[in-house]
């Protein structure tokens, strides 16, 4: 089976969700979450922060939760490819 092929066959097994789906949602939310952090930071050295920090401080929370879910599917969804390719070259190999 052709590279194309392989390929073809893990986009219908996990469709448009393959790691590298997961890989670019993690790092865009690594990018936000640094971001928050910076603003979290300002909002420390202003002198009415209190509000704004613990804001920042649950939104940073929640978006750690979610980036660690996202690594947890690119992973889960990695396996899963090198699984299918390992299949379909070891099914090659024995029919050669």
């Amino acid at each position: 089976m052709a590279e194309d092929e392989t390929e073809q066959a893990i986009s219908e097994f996990l469709g448009d969700e393959r790691a590298g789906h997961w890989r670019q949602l993690r790092k865009a939310l690594e990018e936000r979450r640094a971001d928050l952090r910076g603003r979290r930071d300002a909002a420390a050295r202003q002198d009415d922060y209190d509000l704004e920090v613990l804001h920042l401080d649950r939104e940073i929370a929640t978006m750690t939760k979610q980036i660690e879910a996202l690594r947890i599917e690119e992973a889960v969804s990695e396996f899963v490819e090198d699984s299918i390719r390992v299949t379909i070259a070891k099914h090659q190999n024995d029919l050669e």
